[in-house]
């Protein structure tokens, strides 16, 4: 064995090297461990103490409920919803997207002596809201259902948070690195620092936003794919309903009469008139997606496709206490 003398003692030069390589590998397990500390206390912590989608509900919110609503339903609709009601599921849902979303189930409950959950969502799509009601149906016996489909989602639409949602539940240390809860949260965050919030909106006058919308109406309907398989299942979920004695109501939503006109503009009648046919041969379906006097009348909506407060809760009464005087009924 080699060895070196340094005064009068000698260092074998192979305990040397072992020494300096434990010194280097602990160095390295260092600084990986303060890498490790600075992703929990940037995340984890964070997302913890401010949970932006009530993920984590068993502690004292951090941020204003008021705006973990607003962003957190911006953001991301399904995970702010579907974990609550699994914690507490209603035998009556509503399904669909943003337009049957502004009927509130605080309306309807009064109304009927029920409680019911409104599981539509913004920006949700035909395979979402069947995604949901398979969901909702693995948590209670459901006794009713009232689906509202709008033309403009009624289409091959591939997109499903539904299932991410399902993913998150399963394994929550999901939640703590997805970039839309981290997104979230940070917005959220802004709002504990004294005028320090986020503006999520178009960024321009009622009037401006409401031609931008009847002009987004020709990349919506350009190209529409028929929905074949998601019919198919639309068909699976009346037969469940009629098996399992749940009240089945398909709602076309009301959009104003200056988007009822863009279909006959745009060229897509005959596909219109095909949904109508397709939802009234499975349950009863009530039309409000006519001109009437409320979609006649500007005041009603906050945009062409979404009821104000007043007009959606005048919805609400018209359909729970069976007044009908603004849809036709399909059967």
């Amino acid at each position: 064995m080699s060895s070196t003398a340094t005064g009068s003692v000698t260092v074998p030069v192979r305990s040397r090297s072992a020494r300096l390589y434990i010194e280097q590998t602990t160095a390295v397990w260092l600084r990986f461990a303060l890498f490790i500390t600075s992703c929990v206390a940037l995340t984890v912590l964070p997302i913890y103490l401010i949970d932006p989608y009530d993920l984590l509900s068993a502690k004292a919110p951090v941020v204003a409920e008021q705006y973990k609503v607003h962003y957190a339903q911006l953001l991301n609709d399904p995970l702010w919803k579907l974990p609550k009601y699994d914690r507490n599921p209603a035998e009556n849902i509503l399904l669909g997207d943003s337009q049957i979303e502004h009927l509130r189930a605080e309306d309807i409950g009064p109304l009927v002596g029920k409680r019911y959950f409104n599981l539509a969502y913004g920006g949700g799509t035909l395979r979402e809201s069947i995604a949901t009601f398979w969901h909702a149906s693995t948590k209670t016996r459901l006794r009713s259902v009232y689906y509202g489909v709008s033309f403009m989602a009624y289409n091959a639409n591939t997109m499903n948070r539904i299932t991410l949602v399902e993913k998150m539940e399963r394994n929550p240390s999901d939640y703590f690195y997805d970039p839309c809860v981290l997104q979230t949260a940070f917005y959220d965050a802004l709002t504990l620092v004294p005028g320090r919030t986020v503006t999520i909106g178009p960024g321009v006058s009622p009037a401006v936003f409401w031609t931008m919308q009847l002009d987004h109406l020709k990349i919506r309907y350009k190209g529409i794919v028929y929905p074949e398989s998601l019919n198919a299942e639309l068909h699976r979920i009346a037969d469940y309903c009629r098996a399992k004695g749940i009240e089945l109501t398909f709602v076309i939503t009301p959009q104003h009469v200056d988007a009822q006109r863009r279909v006959s503009e745009l060229g897509v009648v005959e596909e219109y008139a095909k949904l109508k046919k397709d939802l009234a041969s499975l349950a009863p379906t009530l039309d409000y997606d006519i001109p009437s006097e409320l979609t006649q009348n500007r005041r009603n909506y906050d945009d062409p496709f979404h009821l104000s407060s007043q007009a959606s809760v005048e919805v609400v009464r018209d359909i729970w206490q069976k007044k009908f005087r603004w849809c036709r009924r399909l059967q």
